[in-house]
């Protein structure tokens, strides 16, 4: 698989942020900090602990990110070309302990962006900062807001989408081989479904299928549906499968496509014919 290629990443970052006139970006969330530095936070993505991981890019490039100092060594083998800084937790960890140190019970709950400001642009009057509301606690968004002046922060949702619409070739690859797998898991399960089983049954035979792919799998995400029950649910109910029940996976092999008016009068495929005589029966097409 191609490397990551850092230093294109973050050129696409700098391009937008020319073209929105900032001075510098603070990334919140598990995946924007991860696009910007190849770190991805367990606080953010599994935690998460908004705020627990921050991410800084300049206008020059400059690249930097906090974390606290439990992540510190898993943040330092993940990252090329980005500064880290580190902060203690209330984890009692010896090869950090200095003889006599105090922890903070309660740690400040700005700490992250306070040590984000050392990689800041040299100092200068109304620097305007691109942001993520979404992705702020109250505290942090108030702290910012006093630091910077609320006019000088910019909602960063939509340039993160323009940076990331053009992919470099690492990002190519790690989507094609997530579709690959999904394809695989999707068929071996449609497949294995049977009468009895249940939707329990169906979303863990889905993960243990999805992640012998590869050691590379770290989440699997599941949205399926059985018979009536439309709706996916995060605790998967024990609704036994009947014969003739519509077990939908969420993906797979595209059979047929078109507007509705196409796919439903005139199908082009055996399968949907077959697929509408048996679940529309009252549904007349042409054929």
């Amino acid at each position: 698989m191609a490397e990551r290629d850092q230093k294109a990443i973050i050129q696409r970052l700098t391009e937008e942020m020319d073209k929105d006139n900032l001075d510098a970006l603070i990334l919140t969330s598990g995946d924007a900090v991860f696009y910007a530095t190849g770190y991805a936070s367990r606080d953010l993505y599994k935690n998460g602990q908004t705020g627990g991981t921050v991410a800084v890019v300049t206008k020059d490039g400059r690249t930097g990110i906090v974390v606290s100092e439990f992540a510190r060594r898993t943040a330092e083998m993940a990252v090329d070309g980005v500064e880290i800084i580190f902060y203690p937790t209330w984890i009692y960890i010896e090869d950090y302990a200095i003889e006599g140190m105090e922890k903070e019970v309660q740690p400040d709950l700005n700490k992250t962006y306070k040590l984000a400001l050392q990689f800041w642009p040299e100092k200068k009057e109304e620097l305007r900062i691109g942001v993520q509301p979404s992705y702020l606690t109250p505290y942090a968004g108030q702290f910012l807001t006093d630091t910077f002046k609320e006019k000088n922060l910019v909602d960063i949702k939509q340039l993160l989408i323009e940076a990331r619409a053009i992919k470099t070739p690492w990002e190519i690859e790690v989507l094609r081989e997530a579709a690959h797998y999904s394809e695989l898991t999707m068929n071996k399960v449609a497949k294995a479904i049977v009468p009895g089983m249940t939707e329990a049954d169906v979303l863990q035979l889905f993960n243990i299928t999805a992640f012998s792919w590869s050691p590379d799998i770290i989440d699997v995400a599941n949205a399926h549906t059985i018979g009536e029950n439309f709706t996916p649910s995060f605790i998967p109910p024990h609704t036994r499968i009947n014969r003739g029940d519509i077990s939908r996976l969420d993906g797979g092999n595209v059979i047929e496509q078109g507007p509705p008016e196409e796919i439903f009068v005139s199908p082009t495929q055996e399968r949907t014919r077959q697929f509408l005589s048996r679940y529309l029966p009252e549904f007349t097409y042409n054929i």
